[in-house]
């Protein structure tokens, strides 16, 4: 009798294990966003990309060169930007992502099934952190269960319901959804107002030396080497579901609003609300302060350009990209 129990015992741990997750696209319980769900109100359109090796227990292959940056913006379209062993793309958002009912963003990679027959895909798998002004980034808690007793190789699947809070938990033309409110007790970053979000491409390798951990400090097994100029993590798109124009977006952050932006050059710009006292810095994208003040007008001289404007008001900061046409 007490063998049959642990037998039984074993199994229902099993299944526990395959189904411990939200399942592929199109099962019962997926989160798998559609591409052309309407539920989207805005896309990345500008990104940096930090590219990383091919393989990198091999560096003088050198870096992944697959796809531009502008592929990946606008709606998925299987036209990605490859990442690499560990590379990263900082994606920034003109409107900001708030926290509102639901999943609040998605990521697209470009995966595929292997098997209809199964939940066995071809994916590849990234961490997303998320910042309020760029300096300061909160990962996601993220979790994978894929067996590490062997090591998944190039092109072996793995199934969608092991993997929670990873981007391309799902295949192409299916975003991973991701909720601000995990995040709402994270310092550093106010969840009403993500400005930035970055991807970065989980090394599958179970050689301690090049792993990837989940937030529990386990291996995460993805397939590797991915040696070729595609490698890694291929980034798609990311589709925003709550901003700040959206009915749901916080009209308290109005006293941190830089507008009109875009600028016409010579228009100038208006920075927060006249009753609220505050203290603002324009920089150029490299960094080099411009302008600073206490004034609710600036920018008057700037000239066309992407510049960042720094916003405090009691100690809190805004960073907000500002473009000068």
């Amino acid at each position: 009798m007490r063998i049959l129990l642990s037998i039984a015992l074993l199994l229902g741990m099993g299944q526990l294990v395959d189904a411990q997750y939200a399942p592929r696209d199109n099962w019962a319980g997926s989160t798998a966003i559609p591409g052309d769900s309407n539920i989207f109100v805005n896309w990345a359109i500008q990104a940096e990309v930090k590219r990383g090796l091919m393989d990198i227990r091999n560096p003088q292959l050198g870096p992944t060169s697959a796809g531009k940056v502008e592929m990946m913006s606008s709606y998925p379209d299987g036209q990605a930007v490859s990442l690499g062993d560990g590379g990263m793309a900082t994606i920034s958002f003109d409107v900001p992502i708030v926290d509102g009912p639901g999943f609040d963003f998605a990521v697209f990679e470009n995966g595929f099934h292997i098997r209809n027959s199964s939940d066995s895909d071809f994916l590849e798998l990234a961490f997303v952190e998320v910042s309020t002004d760029g300096l300061r980034w909160v990962r996601f808690p993220n979790y994978c269960d894929n067996d590490t007793s062997a090591q998944l190789r190039t092109y072996d699947g793995m199934k969608a319901s092991r993997v929670h809070n990873l981007a391309g938990k799902y295949v192409g033309n299916y975003g991973t959804p991701f909720d601000l409110s995990e995040l709402k007790d994270s310092m550093g970053i106010d969840i009403k107002e993500i400005n930035f979000v970055r991807v970065i491409d989980v090394v599958g390798s179970l050689d301690p030396l090049y792993a990837s951990y989940d937030s529990r400090g386990h291996k995460i097994n993805d397939p590797f080497p991915t040696n070729f100029l595609q490698g890694g993590f291929d980034l798609d798109a990311i589709g925003v579901i709550h901003n700040q124009h959206m009915p749901n977006g916080i009209e308290e952050l109005s006293q941190f609003k830089v507008y009109p932006n875009p600028a016409a050059a010579g228009q100038g710009i208006l920075i927060g609300k006249k009753d609220i006292p505050l203290e603002w810095n324009i920089y150029q994208v490299d960094g080099k302060l411009l302008e600073s003040g206490s004034r609710h007008r600036a920018g008057e001289n700037l000239q066309p350009g992407t510049y960042f404007v720094q916003v405090s008001q009691e100690g809190i900061i805004r960073r907000h990209k500002l473009i000068i046409q």
